[in-house]
């Protein structure tokens, strides 16, 4: 019983660290094959659309078409970047978020690159899991957990299924203050 507990937690997505007033979340590149291969499938598409698109643009004699075309190589372009963007953070990405002293710390590293945000925690307002606009599987950029600070949407822990974003908000729910909770939101 505790061999299949021990392989459960080898193959849980985040790491949680609790210590004397301090939360660490670590959340390694997840290599989920189902969705590494939708997203493979996604960016072999938009690029066969690309390609596509260029063998039938209409000649610089005719501005309105070709303006038409270049819009649509340009948008497709720009998801085949997007696609590509979201594949490498899936393999290669990490992610660590920070609860520690009243401060909110998300850092996101992608090989030698690496962006940080910090929040404070008495002005994050509305944390809960988001479910609301595109389903997680059509995001290129977004967040499982999703909060309000200083008039703006804040998110971070993408990657996750919901059940374990919930999981994560619990540990949440016992380390910030009431006040950062909505009745409606959230579990």
């Amino acid at each position: 019983m505790a061999a299949a507990r021990a392989a459960a937690s080898d193959r849980a997505v985040m790491k949680v660290f609790e210590d004397q007033g301090q939360l660490t979340v670590e959340i390694p590149p997840i290599r989920r094959w189902k969705s590494i291969a939708r997203d493979c499938c996604m960016l072999a598409l938009w690029t066969a659309m690309a390609c596509g698109l260029t063998r039938l643009a209409p000649p610089p004699q005719f501005p309105t078409q070709y303006a038409i075309s270049v819009a649509a190589r340009v948008t497709l372009g720009i998801l085949c970047l997007s696609g590509i963007l979201r594949l490498v953070w899936r393999l290669w990405g990490r992610e660590e978020i920070v609860l520690r002293g009243g401060l909110l710390t998300v850092v996101w590293r992608l090989g030698l690159l690496g962006w940080q945000r910090a929040y404070r925690v008495g002005e994050v307002r509305d944390l809960h899991v988001s479910g609301i606009g595109l389903p997680q599987q059509l995001r290129v950029v977004g967040g499982t957990l999703q909060f309000h600070y200083r008039g703006k949407t804040g998110r971070f822990a993408d990657r996750l299924e919901r059940a374990e974003a919930q999981a994560l908000l619990t540990h949440f729910r016992g380390r910030m203050p009431q006040s950062n909770w909505t009745p409606v939101l959230g579990l």
